[in-house]
């Protein structure tokens, strides 16, 4: 690396694991919703997840994306936003959000180590938490599983939950390049079986 490019900022989608070496150019798939109300905590962690390679909608509240919600604007697949219990409006924001949106995460950055009860948080989409401040390596990691299972999910069999022919081979190929990678021996072998009426 020469010493110009020591200085430089990543390029989109170049940092971090998981999707990006998974299923690539998939990320620009998977719009991510930040909820910041500081101003300067937004622009960073839009910032962020732009560098990530994630399309990204900033709001200043949980009502300003319900609003967007409303009329078309935003079509989050996962939502980033500060969280407190003690905001009683904010909750039933972001409950009446999930019951619209049942299938949107949710990770919620929280001060000190505030956790609900798992079936409370279950009922408001709480997929995950970061402690403030916000540890971007952390925050990446949990966007790029969130990402992943969203653009995975429609590979599923709905009545099974088993990856059908796309997904299998999707994640096989992406186990060959690890391997390869690794410089490990590695090879598959699949069957396609199909039941016909007689």
């Amino acid at each position: 690396m020469s010493d110009a490019q020591k200085g430089q900022r990543p390029g989109r989608g170049e940092r971090g694991w998981g999707l990006s070496q998974a299923l690539p150019g998939e990320r620009s798939q998977v719009e991510i919703a930040v909820v910041e109300a500081d101003v300067l905590a937004r622009a960073t962690l839009s910032a962020f997840v732009d560098d990530l390679g994630y399309p990204v909608a900033a709001h200043p509240d949980l009502a300003d994306l319900k609003a967007a919600l409303a009329m078309g604007r935003a079509t989050p697949h996962v939502v980033v936003t500060e969280f407190s219990p003690d905001d009683r409006a904010a909750m039933a924001t972001l409950r009446s959000l999930h019951e619209a949106r049942p299938w949107v995460p949710v990770v919620a950055t929280t001060t000190g180590h505030v956790r609900l009860p798992a079936a409370q948080a279950v009922a408001l989409g709480v997929h995950a938490y970061v402690t403030r401040p916000v540890a971007l390596s952390e925050l990446e990691l949990l966007l790029h599983r969130m990402a992943e299972q969203v653009v995975l999910d429609p590979w599923r069999d709905e009545m099974t939950g088993l990856h059908n022919r796309r997904g299998f081979v999707a994640l096989a190929e992406q186990h060959l390049r690890f391997a390869a990678r690794a410089r490990r021996p590695l090879s598959y072998m699949g069957a396609r079986l199909e039941a016909r009426d007689p």
